[in-house]
């Protein structure tokens, strides 16, 4: 008796889930979704900031069950670039809501689009900036967990750079609502300017919707490019300086807020990474660590705490960069001078030697020569235990040198060595000139 009261049961429960499933499809194929239309680009609008267009609406099952907007389009502003279209825009939305005759949106997967985002227009003041932190993020008030680009093609528009955008290709993001303005960030995809691609993943937390805005507030973020060419970051460089190249692995961390700065730390790997300069031999850069303090603003970004660790040796101070122009100061310290062979004067060979110097630069436009950057540079320079040969003199040993660096003018504070067994001295000055160096000795 009570085996066939409980396949009456299973039957029952059978035919109850038959008869609701039923009724769900026959709900949902007889939907018109276009009474939700005005609700659904209401709240996309929010989301966004502007209004939001799109052809036509339909049910999908994109994944699970989604409303997919076709054709969609949100335009730029008068003062921005910003732009989003697409094919497919899918809203996941929750059933029990929709089944009661409203929309309740989760989450939204963008199809392929073509995104741009213009980092290059001015962002809002602080004050503006500040209010709109203290209130909820478009995100959040719509009630949107997740928003995922799939497949996409993202163009930034850096300052100064707007007419040549760097580009995103199979870009895929994905920007998820955490805890109050924070939002987890995960994008990965193909980093394209000019000849190059560069594989691409950036994840890390961020505060606020606007990517723009992202560096105005509190983030956290991890970027690792790979096979990334260092002749990329060389072009606007004076072709009679120094000038990077190779094929390296960037890792940089970034973490902090726009009034105290943002702590960025980055290593560089790559066997063939180098600085070359003319017929000079190459200078390695693989295993290059550099940690700073970075002050981004709008047409200038200022860098404090700067320490470069360098094969070579360890260069520390802090940079301005503003239109173009790099000014500020340096402490260089190269404990083995034979590191630096091959780009020492010509005829000059040493088999011992260290350096001190430091270093200021006045204002100088980057793709000026070099005759213009050693005249903004000033300093003083030290070099100890110096041992070597000059040309097929006999050899020098013990010797020391001060001297002072200002406007292409070097002066020689005091010199010493032992050469042929006695001790030997030395002042004079050093004058760089388009026409040839001209020196003045004093023994």
């Amino acid at each position: 008796m009570a085996a066939v009261n409980a396949r009456k049961l299973a039957r029952m429960l059978v035919l109850i889930l038959f008869l609701a499933g039923l009724g769900l499809a026959l709900f949902l194929a007889t939907l018109d979704l276009n009474r939700y239309r005005d609700d659904i680009a209401g709240i996309l609008s929010d989301l966004f900031e502007r209004p939001v267009h799109f052809s036509s609406i339909a049910l999908s099952l994109e994944g699970s069950l989604a409303i997919d907007l076709r054709d969609l389009e949100v335009p730029p502003l008068p003062d921005r670039a910003d732009r989003l279209t697409t094919r497919h825009l899918y809203l996941k939305v929750r059933l029990l809501p929709l089944l009661a005759g409203q929309i309740s949106l989760r989450r939204i997967l963008i199809d392929q689009p073509d995104l741009t985002i213009d980092l290059a227009a001015p962002t809002k003041a602080d004050g503006e900036s500040s209010a709109k932190t203290a209130s909820a993020s478009p995100l959040a008030a719509t009630g949107i967990r997740e928003v995922r680009i799939r497949q996409g093609r993202i163009s930034l528009l850096l300052p100064g750079q707007a007419d040549r955008p760097l580009q995103l290709g199979d870009a895929d993001l994905a920007v998820a609502a955490t805890s109050g303005e924070q939002l987890r960030l995960e994008l990965s995809g193909l980093l394209l300017r000019d000849s190059f691609q560069s594989p691409v993943l950036l994840t890390g937390k961020v505060s606020g919707d606007n990517p723009a805005e992202w560096l105005t507030r509190p983030a956290e973020l991890d970027l690792v490019l790979k096979q990334f060419p260092l002749d990329a970051v060389g072009g606007e460089i004076s072709p009679d300086l120094p000038r990077p190249a190779g094929t390296i692995e960037l890792r940089t961390r970034l973490a902090g807020e726009p009034y105290s700065g943002y702590r960025v730390s980055m290593t560089v790997a790559g066997p063939d990474a180098r600085l070359d300069l003319a017929d000079r031999p190459p200078l390695p850069l693989d295993g290059l660590r550099l940690q700073a303090l970075w002050h981004p603003a709008i047409g200038r970004q200022r860098v404090e705490d700067l320490q470069l660790d360098l094969p070579q040796g360890r260069l520390a101070g802090s940079l301005q960069l503003e239109e173009g122009t790099l000014a500020g100061d340096a402490r260089l310290t190269i404990p083995t001078l034979t590191r630096l062979a091959g780009w020492l004067p010509e005829g000059l060979s040493l088999e011992t030697g260290r350096l001190t110097a430091r270093f200021d630069l006045e204002a100088t436009r980057l793709s000026a020569p070099g005759t213009i950057w050693l005249d903004h540079l000033s300093g003083q320079l030290t070099a100890t235990d110096l041992g070597g040969r000059w040309r097929d003199l006999p050899p020098v040993h013990s010797g020391h040198i001060k001297a002072g660096l200002d406007a292409g003018s070097v002066t020689l504070d005091e010199a010493g060595f032992q050469f042929l067994g006695q001790t030997q001295s030395a002042r004079g000055s050093l004058k760089l000139a388009p026409e040839g160096a001209q020196l003045q000795l004093e023994a």
